[in-house]
C-alpha cells in the first residue's frame, strides 16, 4: 500500500510539474516550455516537438541535457520512429533503440537507448506532427509517460494549429 501512494504521489507531482510549466504559454511559446517541462518532470536526457513538413520533420523545439537546442530539420529517413508515431498516433521502443535501428547516426550521437513518441493532431483528426522523448536508459514506465505524453500532445497539437490554420 506504502509503494501504491508513493507512485501515485510520484505521478501527480509530475503531471502537475509540467501542467504549472506550460499554463502560461501558448502559441510558438508553448513549445519550448512544453520540452522542457517535460523533460524535467520525467528525467528524460532529449524532448522534441516538431511540425510535419514535405520531407521531414520541423523541430520547433528541442530540449537536450538540459538546455534548449536551436530548431532543426529532420529528414524522414533519419528518423523512422517520428515517421511511425506520426502515422500510427504511437510508436515505443522502452530499450535497445540503436540494437533495433543499428544505421540511425541520429540515434547513436544522441546515444539512445530509448524512444517514446506520440503523434500530434489538429481538429480535424488529420496528423500535424510528433511528440517525443529519446533517453540513454530504458524507460522505466512506458506506460504512464506514453499517457503524460499523449494528454500533452493534445495541447501542442491545438497550440500548432493556432499557428498553421486548417487549410480550407
Amino acid at each position: 500500500m506504502q509503494a501504491e501512494l508513493q507512485e501515485r504521489y510520484h505521478i501527480e507531482t509530475q503531471l502537475r510539474q509540467v501542467i504549472e510549466g506550460t499554463a502560461a504559454f501558448t502559441g510558438q511559446a508553448f513549445f519550448p516550455a512544453l520540452v522542457r517541462h517535460i523533460a524535467e518532470a520525467l528525467g528524460i536526457r532529449y524532448v522534441m516537438v516538431s511540425q510535419a513538413v514535405e520531407a521531414g520533420f520541423q523541430v520547433l523545439a528541442f530540449y537536450a541535457d538540459g538546455e534548449l537546442r536551436p530548431p532543426l530539420f529532420l529528414p524522414y529517413e533519419a528518423v523512422p520512429c517520428c515517421r511511425q508515431s506520426f502515422q500510427t498516433g504511437r510508436c515505443c521502443h522502452p530499450a535497445n533503440l540503436q540494437t533495433l535501428y543499428p544505421d540511425q547516426a541520429l540515434f547513436a550521437e544522441l546515444d539512445a537507448e530509448s524512444y517514446l513518441g506520440v503523434g500530434l493532431r489538429n481538429a480535424a483528426g488529420e496528423a500535424t506532427g510528433n511528440l517525443c522523448i529519446l533517453h540513454d536508459h530504458p524507460l522505466a514506465d512506458p506506460a504512464w509517460t506514453e499517457t503524460l505524453l499523449s494528454i500533452f500532445a493534445s495541447r501542442a497539437g491545438s497550440e500548432l494549429e493556432r499557428l498553421v490554420p486548417l487549410r480550407r
